[in-house]
């Protein structure tokens, strides 16, 4: 078998010639059809290098949620935007907060007078 262009690349036409013969009388079937399926070869190193890399995204993603260091951040940012504001009902949010962080995390935070 062979084909035209010597390389194959995506969404281009190519031209298969193939000649298949009978083991038994040692003939060209004529007017038979076939279907071809090209499979890739894909390198065991990059399917490695792949797994690999979702899977340190993926560990990143799942410690990135639970982190007191950024719930320390996202709470310092949210006292900031209530001394802004001085919304009371959004001081009672950030004091929820609050007590949920102290209870799990260090450095405690003050808890805010929403008074």
């Amino acid at each position: 078998m062979a084909w035209d262009p010597p390389v194959i690349k995506t969404h281009e036409k190519i031209q298969f010639v193939y000649q298949f013969y009978d083991p038994q009388t040692n003939s060209n079937p004529a007017e038979m059809k076939y279907n071809f399926v090209i499979f890739q070869k894909t390198s065991t190193r990059n399917l490695i290098l792949v797994v690999i890399g979702f899977s340190i995204v993926i560990v990143l993603i799942s410690f990135s949620g639970d982190s007191c260091g950024i719930q320390h951040i996202s709470i310092l940012n949210e006292i900031a935007s209530y001394e802004k504001s001085l919304d009371p009902e959004f001081c009672e949010v950030i004091v929820e907060k609050i007590d949920v962080f102290n209870d799990m995390c260090e450095p405690q935070i003050e808890i805010l007078d929403c008074g």
